[in-house]
């Protein structure tokens, strides 16, 4: 199985999407979308090893 790569700009904005379409404040979801997306970068490699 091979990893799949998303860059963390894509991933970033795409979170940052989510978060604004279900009303969140701006300022907390951008402070969400980049610990969700920190997140997700360091668990791929855990994962597939």
């Amino acid at each position: 199985m091979s990893a799949m790569r998303i860059a963390f700009k894509k991933m970033y904005n795409e979170f940052l999407r989510v978060l604004a379409a279900a009303d969140c404040e701006k300022t907390i979801a951008m402070l969400c979308a980049k610990t969700f997306t920190q997140n997700s970068c360091d668990g791929v490699y855990s994962h597939f090893q």
